[in-house]
């Protein structure tokens, strides 16, 4: 998908002549896809080195809303810093996550 999406970026800013066009940009942008792809960075919640299951159960959590909202935080902070995702660093930022 995100190679479609370069291609079609490409296409636009190369067809239309009163696109502002700068390759470079372009250049930039793919490398740092590059870098994320190489990396196997986290750029979904399912990418993430734990489940809501092991919130519920780790936590002692009830299953709704609260749960999705420490995914989406624990993706942000993963998006940060890749080097977060793994389970008991996930967990730990979870608890505090709850406790505030």
């Amino acid at each position: 998908m995100i190679d479609d999406l370069m291609r079609l970026r490409i296409a636009d800013a190369t067809s239309n002549n009163k696109s502002v066009y700068n390759p470079e940009e372009l250049r930039v942008l793919a490398e740092r896809i590059s870098t994320v792809r190489k990396k196997d960075m986290a750029l979904k919640i399912a990418d993430l080195e734990i489940t809501g299951t092991d919130l519920i159960t780790e936590l002692k959590l009830n299953p709704g809303k609260l749960v999705g909202e420490i995914l989406k935080y624990l993706l942000d902070k993963v998006i940060d810093d890749p080097n977060l995702n793994n389970k008991q660093m996930l967990l730990e930022l979870a608890k505090t996550y709850v406790n505030n």
